[in-house]
């Protein structure tokens, strides 16, 4: 409530008398509004004060901590370079652990592709070495496959009770889209970094 009375109160004082620059404003203030309520369903702690004396920019930055997060902020400030880096890295290395930790050999883990910047299509993948006719060029553990299995095979998942409900309203009719859909939300602006998918979801447009 404090936020929403905030939202008002900038809308209706202290801004610009064009009406492109009310729209704008309205925008980000209602996309504001719209992680803070997330944060409530999903009961994430937050502090916020109105009646605080910090200046303008420091109440902004509050708001963007509590809606946004702290992490995907400073997210804003990586180059493109550096998330592809991190991909990379990330995308080696989680492959090799969970493929290992299903008994295969290091010796066997087979991963020949990369991500990297391609000039007029942002991000694309290249080869790391020649592939044959037939050659196996990388190795997907299935945890990895980012889709709704995800929830329907965790019922510790805290998604998994709104599907489940979901089911029974429509007749085990499965939406998969809006299903990814909650889960891609719940991965990328409750979990954020937390998430095991964090440096993939980090590319999205």
């Amino acid at each position: 409530q404090d936020l929403n009375s905030y939202i008002n109160y900038k809308l209706e004082s202290n801004i610009d008398s064009y009406s492109h620059h009310k729209t704008i404003l309205l925008y980000r203030l209602q996309y504001k509004l719209m992680w803070y309520n997330l944060c409530v369903i999903f009961n994430i702690p937050y502090q916020f004060d109105i009646n605080t004396n910090d200046d303008e920019e420091e109440i902004n930055e509050d708001i963007d901590d509590i809606t946004l997060g702290p992490n995907v902020i400073k997210e804003d400030k990586l180059t493109l370079e550096q998330k592809v880096t991190r991909f990379n890295y990330w995308y080696n290395d989680t492959i090799e652990s969970l493929l290992i930790k299903n008994d295969y050999s290091k010796d066997y883990i087979v991963n020949k592709l990369q991500a990297k910047i391609i000039t007029n299509y942002r991000i694309g993948v290249i080869t790391l070495s020649d592939i044959s006719y037939n050659e196996s060029y990388s190795q997907i553990p299935i945890e990895m496959i980012f889709d709704n299995q995800i929830i329907r095979n965790n019922e510790n998942h805290p998604l998994y009770q709104l599907i489940k409900s979901l089911d029974i309203k429509f007749n085990n009719n499965v939406d998969h889209f809006h299903e990814l859909l909650l889960l891609l939300i719940y991965e990328k602006y409750i979990l954020k970094s937390e998430s095991l998918f964090f440096p993939y979801l980090a590319l999205l447009p």
